[in-house]
């Protein structure tokens, strides 16, 4: 009956009124939290949350509060794990008590002996911090961070929820204590051996980049994102490739083309062919936020030299590349740059390439005016490969034969 009667104490509460009634439910409250099964335990702090929402009185909440120490100093880790988990809950319902009988208890958590309590610890940090955004608790709290970094801590699951969560501080604590202090956290964390810290870690970036300065930027981040950019994990390379248009943004265009532009060559001939699609889509996105010019200058030339690369694969890469391109510039950059580029590779002599050029030539096509000198040179190309050898080949650009002749 103890598991039923701490599952419905809380909405029980709050359908009272009677002060005696509430002083019995709030007896059972303390017993139930001291109960020997841990599966009743664990409802406590579900219960404080609740009963502290019922009055705002500091005579009520302090009978409940210290119910809190001893969720914290739980023999079970499920019971400590609930409280860390709650933590946000917690200090929104007291928030005159929470930077001293809430967030106190949830530090030592982050240290506590079971890996699955320093996980959700860990993943807590920005509830916990947004209490009190200050030098003086930052200090409290990076020894408590740096101990679930390597060599310290040895799960690479506690450092990978500390690296989802690290940047998630920097607008809390803002530039200047990010910059002096997180920051080498994130570092510690950027060289961790595990892949699955560095890709928590990459995914996370675009909030830091909108705190700290380009010269932080610059100086401290960049050489790292650079090696995460050649990573031996594709994932953590795809990760990078996300994360370059926020780059972008905040770099500008002259820092993000020196520190950064050569990348994407590297990238186009990744051997992994999720990476190479990644870097495609980037290109669109890239060239919405540095504009057109800067596509004709730094992403055409790239483009134009993978269609004489041996290797198929990487001129498929160019023609992706292309397709997704041509969907944000004008229609005079795709006369200059993408019709003389399908047209030779509606020539070459793979199968997959030339697919993927008839794929091309119909997203062309559709950003292009009606009747244009570019459309009339592209045509007669599009019809050869209506006529190809290859099903595949006469489906795809078939399809992007009847698309246009509707649009006209």
């Amino acid at each position: 009956w103890s598991d039923s009667a701490a599952n419905v104490l809380g909405s029980v509460a709050e359908v009272l009124d009677d002060e005696e009634m509430l002083d019995e439910l709030l007896q059972a409250f303390e017993k139930l939290s001291q109960d020997e099964q841990d599966s009743v335990r664990i409802l406590a702090v579900k219960n404080v949350v609740a009963l502290g929402k019922l009055r705002g009185a500091s005579d009520w909440h302090a009978r409940i509060l210290p119910v809190l120490k001893s969720c914290a100093e739980d023999k079970s880790w499920r019971v400590r794990y609930m409280m860390a988990d709650n933590v946000k809950q917690l200090c929104d319902v007291f928030q005159a008590k929470a930077a001293t009988a809430v967030v106190p208890f949830y530090l030592r958590l982050l240290s506590d002996q079971e890996v699955e309590v320093r996980m959700i610890a860990a993943a807590r940090l920005a509830a916990a911090a947004a209490v009190n955004p200050t030098k003086e608790f930052l200090d409290t709290l990076l020894p408590s961070m740096e101990k679930l970094t390597m060599p310290q801590e040895h799960s690479q699951h506690v450092r990978a929820s500390l690296a989802g969560s690290v940047l998630s501080l920097a607008p809390i604590f803002g530039t200047k204590l990010t910059v002096d202090h997180l920051i080498n956290v994130f570092l510690l964390l950027m060289r961790d051996d595990t892949p699955e810290v560095r890709l928590k870690l990459i995914s996370t970036l675009g909030e830091l980049s909108s705190v700290v300065g380009i010269d932080v930027l610059s100086q401290s981040l960049l050489p790292s994102i650079k090696d995460l950019g050649k990573d031996r994990q594709w994932r953590i390379r795809l990760a990078v490739i996300e994360c370059m248009p926020v780059l972008a943004q905040y770099l500008g265009e002259v820092a993000f083309t020196k520190e950064l532009s050569h990348l994407f060559g590297v990238w186009l001939v990744d051997p992994v062919f999720s990476v190479r699609d990644a870097a495609a889509a980037n290109f669109k996105r890239l060239a919405e936020v540095l504009g057109q010019p800067w596509s004709e200058a730094h992403i055409v030339p790239q483009l134009q030299a993978l269609l004489t690369n041996k290797n198929y694969l990487y001129r498929i890469s160019s023609m992706l590349c292309a397709g997704t391109l041509a969907e944000v510039v004008s229609p005079p950059f795709l006369e200059k740059h993408h019709v003389p580029m399908v047209v030779k590779m509606a020539d070459d002599s793979v199968p997959n390439v030339r697919v993927n050029v008839a794929k091309t030539m119909q997203v062309v096509l559709r950003h292009m005016p009606g009747s244009s000198a570019g459309k009339d040179a592209l045509m007669p190309a599009l019809r050869s490969l209506v006529a190809d050898s290859d099903p595949d080949v006469r489906f795809f650009a078939q399809r992007a034969l009847d698309e246009s002749e509707r649009a006209a």
